[in-house]
């Protein structure tokens, strides 16, 4: 009787979007195909060096702003799949896919509570086939758990809205779990942290004092102030290292809060105008401006007539989207960079929330309609094309690639046939995590040995495309021209070339 309340035709069809969610997002695991940055390979030398030598790190990866640092939490959260993968890169972009997943099922929720089954369905199939979705939950990245993070935020002011279904211990602990959680965000990116916690701040202020009393607040700042206590321990440590930091480069004028535009104030609003309009193509409508433009229209007057006829709760989260789509556009006014996709990682989720009401209200009671456009939304969004054409594309030329890498690590290897080597690299990154992680994690499990750190008779020089500065390539093979006979010069996938020389 229980499986038969289980399978249910909205059962069912949430078991299909979480299963081709994880599949759209595995494939560069299954195929050795995703990136293999050298950030990446500092995140999992920084979890490797937590769980291997129980260094508790205090700070995290840098941030864009000189001497201040993320907090350490992506490096906790690393250490989960460095363990359970026994420190295979592999585990760690299957973490961070399962949380697109996740990301999935509690659009499901958070759609279901608000409104009902329909509006859940298409909020968590929206979410599961949107291109820039699939691309966050991809890549190894923090700023890629943004969207995670948001929907657990928008989940909890849920509960708090719902005033029919609340307990005393509950608010405790979701109070709590709220400020963790925007501390978070703030490890996902410095200026999204700061531009959402902004608008979380304004949503208080204006639509939830009702909801959650000063006991609450409180409690939530106590969450906040554990998601930022490692940064806290560490500046008591080092003499405020970063706060001192922050106060230097506020006060010198080049922060990029200080009103210094490269363009004038109308060029500065058209620009940031253009840039929300292309977040909005590119999450719904697979990168068509045409087709973004069309639906842009329909969105904005279905909400138009029928904001009125939302339940209530429907409307306060629509209010609430409002306010943090607002705040990102005037604070981002203000920001003398481009709106670089980072600033804007978590606002993609937000744009599927309004659209998904925008498309139920649309189909109203019209079940078939409903199912149509939701399909067909979901295909522009996959953009099913690139996807094919992705698949198919060679990546032999991308020297980012991980099976890139490894055929690399391998070719070094062989040629070695068992000498001890050392080995000399030229990257544009010109940091060397990505193959210091390989050799000994990948070398001294596949093929018994690490390259030596002294000076050895057989050497390496692994050489990486450098398209915007060749010519650095030149002078740095010039400095080396004593360093051994070439015995052999080899161009692998990638276009990364490999030189085996004697001394």
């Amino acid at each position: 009787m229980k499986l038969q309340k289980f399978l249910t035709l909205p059962n069912a069809t949430l078991a299909l979007i979480i299963l081709a969610a994880f599949m759209l997002r595995v494939q560069g695991v299954l195929n050795n195909t995703f990136a293999f940055t050298y950030d990446v390979g500092r995140d999992i030398l920084a979890a490797g060096d937590i769980v291997e030598n129980f260094n508790i790190i205090l700070i995290g990866p840098t941030t864009g702003l000189h001497g201040l640092f993320y907090g350490p939490w992506w490096y906790y959260f690393l250490t989960i799949p460095y363990v359970l993968g026994d420190g295979d890169p592999r585990a760690a972009i299957l973490t961070i896919a399962t949380t697109g997943v996740v990301t999935v099922i509690f659009a499901f929720l958070l759609g279901k509570r608000l409104g009902d089954v329909k509006l859940g369905l298409i909020f968590s199939s929206f979410v599961a086939f949107s291109h820039v979705m699939v691309g966050f939950t991809a890549q190894l990245w923090n700023p890629n758990i943004a969207p995670l993070i948001l929907i657990g935020i928008l989940l909890t002011l849920e509960y708090f809205a719902n005033t029919k279904k609340r307990t005393s211990k509950k608010d405790t602990v979701l109070s709590v779990l709220l400020g963790f959680l925007v501390g978070l965000s703030f490890d996902a990116e410095v200026v999204y942290g700061t531009l959402l916690f902004v608008s979380l701040f304004l949503t208080y202020t204006l639509l939830f004092k009702r909801y959650f009393g000063p006991k609450m607040l409180v409690l939530s700042i106590i969450g906040g102030t554990l998601a930022f206590l490692p940064r806290i321990i560490f500046e008591l440590k080092n003499n405020f290292l970063m706060t001192r930091n922050v106060i230097e480069y506020l006060s010198s004028g080049e922060s990029a809060g200080s009103i210094e535009y490269t363009r004038g104030m109308l060029d500065q609003l058209v620009n940031r105008v253009e840039a929300f309009f292309f977040l909005f193509r590119d999450t719904v409508a697979g990168g068509s401006n045409e087709i973004g433009i069309i639906l842009l229209i329909i969105f904005t007057f279905t909400f138009i007539f029928s904001y009125k006829r939302l339940d209530r709760r429907l409307q306060l989260f629509t209010k609430i989207s409002g306010i943090i789509l607002l705040t990102f556009f005037v604070g981002l006014l203000f920001l003398k960079e481009e709106v670089y996709g980072h600033y804007v990682v978590g606002l993609p989720l937000i744009i599927l929330f309004l659209l998904s009401i925008s498309i139920c209200e649309f189909a109203k009671k019209k079940i078939f309609y409903l199912i149509t456009l939701s399909l067909a939304f979901s295909l522009v969004m996959l953009r099913p094309q690139s996807l094919l054409s992705d698949s198919t594309t060679s990546l032999k030329g991308d020297p980012s690639v991980y099976k890139n890498y490894l055929s690399v690590i391998d070719y070094v290897y062989e040629q070695a046939d068992g000498e001890k080597f050392n080995y000399d690299l030229y990257t544009p990154p010109v940091h060397d995590n990505t193959y210091r992680y390989l050799f000994e994690w990948y070398g001294e499990r596949r093929h018994g040995y690490s390259p030596s750190t002294d000076t050895q008779e057989l050497h390496f020089l692994i050489i990486e495309p450098d398209r915007q500065y060749p010519f650095r390539i030149d002078e740095w093979l010039e400095v080396r021209e004593g360093s051994g006979e070439v015995i052999k010069t080899e161009k692998l996938n990638g276009d990364i070339t490999v030189q085996t020389r004697r001394r």
